[in-house]
């Protein structure tokens, strides 16, 4: 945060993605089984990375989603769902990941 200020826009994005959105959707496969107020704060912390990354106090977090061209944690989600499954409908996961699902 103290760095807004100093680092460009698209590195400060790049930042994001690389060292902050992995811990984010970190063990998804859990958190989807959580309260949905548990979800509702790690958006919160990802729309106040994007507040800064982006310098706006105003916009809301689907607005600095778009600016970022990021899908919505929700979706996020989805998406590892959907790449597990493939991946175990393909045995593209060791058998005790696979033995899960039959």
């Amino acid at each position: 945060m103290r760095l807004r200020n100093l680092i460009p826009r698209q590195a400060k994005l790049i930042l994001y993605k690389t060292a902050i959105k992995p811990y984010l959707t970190y063990c998804h496969l859990v958190w989807n089984f959580c309260k949905s107020s548990d979800g509702q704060k790690i958006e919160h912390i990802e729309a106040r990375v994007l507040r800064a990354v982006f310098k706006t106090r105003t916009e809301t977090h689907e607005e600095l989603l778009k600016h970022a061209k990021l899908p919505t944690l929700h979706n996020r989600h989805l998406q590892h769902d959907a790449l597990l499954m493939y991946k175990v409908r393909n045995d593209l996961v060791p058998n005790y990941i696979s033995e899960i699902f039959t």
